[in-house]
């Protein structure tokens, strides 16, 4: 009995699935609902709860407003790719929601088992953390980019590029209008 309580931590290395692998999950998806699905938690860094939860009226361009989510303040700016807004957008319309509607109507299990037939249909083991993990690298690579540029330059010349800039070059490698 002892033994089942106090078990050795499991030690396991985290894998980041690579670029290509996501963007194969994505675009072989055929049901448009889980591909934005898909879409929104690999290229905006979104969890499955704060996807569905999304209403007609956090929706501003490219920035979603998530209401309570889990870090546990009120509310959260999330940006999304131009493309991705747009098809969410589309998605609204078509379907004729009103302000208070949610936009996926699925249950939390729904969802997670649409992530995981998406990365079945191509031999892969996905489950729905790993494509916030792929997004959170994804940034991660940009900001490092931008960095190394800035630093690379001499104080004038960084003065010159202007403070936000690093940022927009960051949206703008992601595909986020800024």
């Amino acid at each position: 009995m002892i033994r089942k309580v106090f078990r050795p931590p499991r030690i396991g290395t985290r894998t980041v699935i690579d670029r290509e692998a996501v963007d194969e999950v994505i675009y072989t998806t055929g049901n448009r609902r889980d591909r934005l699905l898909l879409e929104l938690m690999a290229r905006g860094g979104m969890r499955i709860r704060e996807v569905l939860r999304l209403k007609p009226e956090d929706l501003d361009g490219v920035k979603d407003t998530l209401w309570h989510p889990k870090s546990g303040s009120d509310r959260e700016t999330v940006f999304i790719p131009k493309r991705v807004a747009e098809r969410l957008r589309a998605c609204v319309t078509e379907q004729n929601l009103r302000a208070g509607d949610r936009i996926f109507s699925l249950t939390y299990n729904g969802a997670r088992l649409a992530v995981r037939r998406a990365g079945k249909s191509l031999g892969i083991a996905l489950r729905p953390h790993e494509l916030r993990r792929y997004a959170a690298t994804l940034r991660a690579s940009s900001i490092n980019k931008i960095k190394t540029h800035l630093t690379s330059r001499t104080p004038c010349e960084n003065a010159k590029f202007g403070q936000n800039a690093g940022v927009q070059v960051a949206w703008r490698q992601n595909g986020v209008a800024g």
